[in-house]
């Protein structure tokens, strides 16, 4: 949350030299605070910043393990709404309950986990603060979930992420899930809605590279015919055969050094540039981590197999002994064979 102001406290009168921040055994948290107006403040934390510290420290732990929580759309929803009334915001959808939380890892976005169930939409804006006035999209996006009943969730940037005038904790749920974004589109199904201008965006461009990629031990490479996720639908006055050819011709052969490369020129416009600059940083590094993540799961599963084999080793030992004491078990019960003798002697 570096840079987002919370909230300002207000009581010292003189420069402060010292802040300390502590938590109660209740889990309350505080703020100690010593001035030079000699006095030592102790401050109890609004729920909007503490909210947004608890989102701030859930980023850092999801950063350690590889792991992302994102907000998806019920596609049951969207299979319902009527595409003449735009979609809800984010804050909107939330309070009527047809968001989902769902925590996607990075091993399982490389294994195509999601690919069945979850569809991504990338799509250009079509105008500040409402991408798709008309509902042409909306209505791309129920064509494809009609066709697709296996699909449960859809994320869409509009509804899955808070928008407009956010609230503390709301941007820092924004900075939490930005930097990730890319995992959405490299391990699920992805509608590309391609306009006249869609090529001409970074956000649009970068994900259409994303969702023409797939994961392997050698790291990204290009999705052959009957491996992609994505389904590329034209709208206004974009056709398939050259909107869509050419993004095509664009990506699917690009390697990660090419796409940065193409995506860092001036050229290719985005409206936040801070949003370009974190994208940009982790696309190169990206080849490396989808490698090692599929070096983790190789390691894992030779452990797996060591693991196995020294359990069958223990079993077929453990086997033998049963035999063993069967076997000595039957000796001990065998019935005698040999004829009672006779008394001898005279009355």
């Amino acid at each position: 949350i570096a840079g987002t102001l919370l909230h300002t406290l207000q009581g010292h009168t003189e420069l402060v030299r010292g802040v300390a921040a502590l938590t109660l055994p209740d889990g309350t948290p505080l703020l100690l605070s010593g001035s030079n107006d000699k006095t030592v403040r102790v401050w109890t934390l609004p729920e909007n910043v503490r909210q947004a510290l608890n989102v701030a420290a859930r980023a850092k732990e999801e950063e350690l393990n590889n792991e992302c929580s994102f907000f998806f759309v019920d596609a049951a929803f969207l299979r319902a709404h009527d595409p003449a009334t735009p979609l809800p915001v984010f804050q909107e959808l939330r309070k009527l309950g047809v968001l989902r939380e769902v925590v996607v890892r990075f091993r399982d976005v490389v294994r195509g986990v999601h690919c069945t169930d979850t569809l991504i939409v990338s799509h250009r804006w079509e105008e500040k603060g409402m991408p798709d006035p008309q509902g042409v999209q909306l209505r791309v996006i129920k064509e494809e979930l009609d066709a697709r009943p296996e699909i449960v969730r859809v994320w869409i940037d509009w509804c899955c992420m808070p928008q407009g005038e956010r609230s503390g904790p709301d941007k820092a749920e924004f900075k939490r899930m930005l930097p990730r974004i890319n995992m959405l589109y490299l391990g699920c199904s992805v509608l590309l809605i391609v306009d006249n201008t869609y090529a001409t965006r970074f956000w649009t461009q970068f994900e259409a590279w994303l969702a023409m990629r797939k994961c392997t031990a050698s790291g990204l490479g290009p999705a052959k015919e009957g491996e992609e996720r994505f389904v590329l639908r034209c709208i206004h006055l974009a056709k398939d055969k050259y909107q869509g050819m050419q993004l095509r011709d664009m990506w699917q052969e690009a390697t990660a050094d090419q796409a940065y490369e193409i995506l860092s020129s001036p050229d290719v416009m985005v409206t936040n540039q801070s949003d370009k600059e974190i994208q940009l940083t982790k696309l190169k590094p990206l080849n490396q981590k989808v490698q090692g993540a599929f070096a983790e799961m190789a390691r894992e599963v030779a452990g797996l197999r060591a693991e196995a084999e020294r359990l069958e080793a223990e079993a077929s030992r453990l086997r033998a002994d049963a035999d063993v004491i069967e076997a000595m078990a039957a000796g001990l019960t065998k019935p005698s064979t040999k004829e009672p003798q006779a008394a001898s002697g005279s009355i």
